[in-house]
């Protein structure tokens, strides 16, 4: 299998899809360094290689998935936060309609209207004002 083959191989599994990958190949021709990038290569060196540039080639690619894995990390807590930010809310929202109706009509509601006493009976089943 060519390296472009291997390379759509291993992107196939999930598992496989936030690792660096990296292309050292002896084609140094611009066609094949331009399909190898097309693909979604991090990267394409060519052989001969400098030892000490594919090591920093490599440190680079790991610090910048590390950046990528905390921003990812940070949004994901932020979608969190929001979320239960905003399901709290709802949530809350039916209570207090319930707990204001529950309070009137536990005041005796004598002065209320059969009009307004059916309301109230409605706010504490669906949760809603009016």
């Amino acid at each position: 299998m060519s390296g472009f083959e291997f390379f759509e191989e291993v992107r196939r599994y999930d598992k496989f899809q936030s690792i660096p990958f990296i292309f050292l190949s002896g084609h140094g021709d611009p066609v094949h360094m331009q399909k190898g990038k097309e693909l979604g290569s991090d990267d394409y060196l060519i052989k001969p290689f400098d030892p000490e540039l594919f090591i920093s080639t490599i440190r680079g690619k790991l610090k910048r998935k590390e950046q990528l894995t905390t921003a990812i990390s940070h949004q994901y807590d932020e979608l969190k936060n929001r979320l239960f930010f905003m399901l709290s809310h709802e949530m809350r929202t039916p209570l207090t309609s319930i707990m204001g109706a529950t309070e009137i009509l536990a005041g005796g509601g004598e002065d209320l209207s059969e009009d307004d006493f059916k309301e109230f009976l409605e706010m504490l089943q669906t949760g809603r004002n009016g």
